[in-house]
């Protein structure tokens, strides 16, 4: 259980810190495009987390569904999206 939250927690981290740099990106995509194209320039340097968000849904899905096989008690408490 324990392990589980701690996999919840990553998962939501990951999850924030993508959609801030997915914010960033399309805001500096705005800005280059309307006001100053070398703003463009910026929207390679954001920090892609894709491949550790994937692996860390990939444990919470896998550790769920041993807790399920085992019959044990799975907490209500859910991953962001």
């Amino acid at each position: 259980m324990i392990e589980r939250n701690t996999i919840v927690n990553n998962v939501n981290r990951l999850t924030e810190q993508q959609k801030k740099a997915a914010n960033t990106d399309a805001a500096a995509m705005g800005i280059g495009m309307v006001l100053f194209w070398p703003a463009l320039f910026a929207l390679g340097t954001t920090d892609d987390k894709s491949e550790a968000l994937a692996t860390a849904k990939g444990n919470y899905d896998a550790i769920t569904a041993q807790m399920h096989s085992r019959r044990c008690k799975v907490p209500a408490e859910t991953i962001q999206s």
